[in-house]
């Protein structure tokens, strides 16, 4: 799919929310290039049409920052290319979820 020059979403079948976060300012007052780190909200429901745009993207490092218990129940489809790492942020707690181990 064609995406407007500098659009920060990328529209894609199996992931909402997924864009580009070039543009915003830093803490320096500088901004994030366009077309270098990208968010979205979850990766687990990627078409084999998205991989492909991921990877014309040349989106080669996926960070996921959730909890071990959502990575187990939704884990992200990985392209050809990408790397994944476990890199969540927040503390992992029991909530009493059964993940069905």
């Amino acid at each position: 799919m064609l995406q407007p020059k500098n659009s920060r979403l990328i529209l894609l079948k199996g992931a909402h929310n997924f864009r580009d976060i070039g543009g915003y300012p830093n803490q320096f007052g500088r901004t994030i290039r366009w077309h270098v780190l990208y968010r979205a909200d979850g990766l687990a429901g990627l078409s084999t049409e998205d991989c492909v745009q991921l990877t014309r993207l040349h989106i080669t490092r996926i960070c996921d920052l959730r909890t071990t218990r959502e990575q187990k129940l939704f884990p992200d489809v990985v392209w050809e290319g990408a790397e994944h790492y476990d890199c969540h942020l927040y503390p992992e707690y029991d909530h009493g979820y059964a993940f069905g181990d």
